[in-house]
């Protein structure tokens, strides 16, 4: 895109790709269910930073609506923060 958008010139560019090792979270994907014996979900994740900020209390705002129409959902929520303890409560 910037080779073509901009009209650079392709010697002065350089990829550097990202350090993720993809085969091997693939890998754990296939064989490690994080959710075996919870239900047959839906399972909604969050992860983040608790703070207001990221809204995480409208997630548990809104779930019920979800839980109404599939009972299974299951909410998980992973992180941490200044908010943790309230949205624990909520």
């Amino acid at each position: 895109d910037l080779r073509s958008g901009l009209n650079l010139d392709s010697a002065k560019l350089v990829t550097i790709f990202n350090p993720v090792d993809f085969d091997g979270i693939a890998q754990l994907a296939e064989s490690v269910n994080p959710f075996a014996g919870h239900g047959s979900g839906p399972h909604v994740v969050g992860v983040g930073y608790l703070a207001h900020k990221k809204g995480f209390d409208r997630v548990l705002e809104a779930f019920p609506a979800l839980l109404h129409r599939h009972p299974a959902a299951r909410l998980w929520i992973v992180g941490g923060g200044p908010d943790a303890e309230s949205l624990h409560q909520q």
